[in-house]
């Protein structure tokens, strides 16, 4: 037990509150305090809004925060995809937090020890405002002088409109809306070479057929993954795009618990996965997923 000498069998959780955080986003942390001094913290996931963990409240107080599946169980029901799964995620980590504490040990203890001292990041890199070969090329670059090793982008059918004519027919891509994009990644590739992994996100409304005409495209250079290029419901024509192109597909920020992740990966409908913790249902719950795209499928988490 922790030197503080906390009584497990007696901590109840008295109080839940949250501090919003004005940013590029509003960040709400979550603070859950207990009769005995010891409180936990979590985070609301980016953009999402303090009400989904304040809705939380009335069920977890007076109960013991070290029953944390119990509670995850109690909120459950009430949780659903994408921002809405921010709160029970908030919550779930701030209890792991209130359990480490108690016992002394680091969180990945609870989860089973510890497989490696560093885990290697990725920098998301919004779209320039110039959103040029030349101005993608230069912020993407900037992320490498940060000391970034594995960079990330966003590159959505967008940027053609009003810029390249005959780039989109609507939602539709043309071969000169495809020859454009390809320029912006090679752009990119000559400017940061071909030691740093390189991956895309933020397509924007595309149709199987032209995530298939894209990622073909885009194969010469060497991509990490294509993230998001159909919405995570589409289960089949996410499935139908990653048998057609050799670049890994990835998918799953949105995605709330193990039950929403388990159709995607039964059917293999990409080959990465991407929990975010902060929607996914928080620490317990995305080992939960992870493990199980490994032992079903084989399949990474990033």
């Amino acid at each position: 037990m922790n030197k503080e000498s906390f009584d497990p069998t007696t901590l109840k959780i008295t109080d839940l509150r949250v501090a919003v955080i004005a940013s590029n986003f509003d960040y709400t942390l979550v603070r859950i305090d207990t009769n005995q001094g010891v409180y936990g913290l979590g985070e609301v996931r980016d953009a999402g809004h303090k009400e989904s963990a304040l809705m939380y409240k009335g069920l977890i107080l007076g109960q013991n925060p070290l029953n944390v599946d119990k509670l995850f169980r109690i909120m459950k029901p009430f949780a659903g995809h994408g921002r809405e799964g921010g709160g029970i995620s908030a919550i779930e980590i701030a209890l792991c937090d209130i359990i480490g504490k108690v016992y002394g040990v680091p969180l990945y203890q609870l989860l089973g020890g510890k497989y490696r001292d560093k885990i290697r990041i990725y920098a998301d890199t919004p779209t320039p405002k110039e959103p040029t070969p030349e101005g993608y090329a230069e912020k993407v670059l900037e992320r490498k002088k940060m000391g970034m090793t594995f960079i990330k982008f966003d590159m959505g059918i967008n940027i053609l409109r009003d810029r390249v004519p005959g780039g989109l027919i609507g939602n539709q891509l043309t071969d000169k809306g495809i020859a454009y994009m390809v320029s912006i990644v090679e752009a990119i590739r000559e400017a940061v070479g071909y030691e740093i992994p390189l991956a895309i996100d933020h397509f924007g409304p595309l149709s199987v057929g032209d995530c298939i005409r894209l990622g073909n495209a885009l194969e010469k250079f060497s991509l990490a993954w294509l993230e998001d290029m159909r919405p995570w419901t589409d289960i089949e024509g996410n499935r139908e795009i990653t048998q057609a192109i050799r670049t890994p597909t990835l998918t799953g920020e949105d995605i709330f618990s193990l039950n929403g992740f388990r159709e995607l990966i039964d059917k293999r409908a990409v080959r990465i996965i991407h929990p975010d913790l902060l929607t996914a249902g928080g620490v317990r719950e995305t080992k939960k997923i992870a493990d199980y795209a490994e032992e079903k499928s084989a399949m990474p988490t990033a």
